[in-house]
């Protein structure tokens, strides 16, 4: 039985690693929406609400699909909202749903020259938001099926 959830991705850079979450499917209208990534994408779109340094480069529209954001919960038409909005604002793939980045190593976390894959936007935000990042199950907002997925991966479960 093969078990999907987030994994944890290692990019190699020129001025260092970085350690990011990737998904296991896409999140999104129609497809699998396993619950831990949803839970992922929810809690960054979440975090991105409260960004400052996010802020600057949310748009009206984004702003106002991010105030409907529920914290916790399965896919609903709140976060495909947001996905939406996002696409809508970054221009690049308007595909309404969230992709697990591809060919970490040779794209560092872009789909494009110009794209930056959402997943890779939302752990940024987790990144600047969070002081315990990568463990991000350590977090008060972390859903239940992320918060066991992240410390299964850190063997602490």
């Amino acid at each position: 039985m093969v078990i999907s959830m987030v994994s944890a991705v290692l990019l190699k850079g020129k001025s260092g690693n970085a350690l990011m979450w990737n998904l296991s499917a896409d999140v999104g209208v129609g497809k699998p929406n396993h619950a831990d990534d949803v839970e992922f994408v929810r809690f960054g779109y979440f975090l991105m609400k409260t960004n400052p340094t996010s802020q600057p480069f949310l748009t009206q529209q984004e702003r106002s699909a991010l105030a409907k954001l529920r914290v916790s919960g399965g896919f609903g038409d709140d976060l495909a909202l947001c996905i939406r909005e996002h696409e809508v604002s970054r221009g690049g793939t308007q595909d309404g749903f969230v992709s697990p980045m591809k060919n970490v190593q040779v794209t560092q976390g872009s789909y494009d020259p110009k794209h930056r894959w959402i997943v890779h936007v939302l752990n940024v935000n987790m990144i600047q938001m969070t002081s315990t990042f990568p463990r991000i199950d350590l977090h008060e907002l972390s859903g239940p099926s992320i918060t066991e997925s992240v410390a299964k991966i850190c063997n602490f479960k």
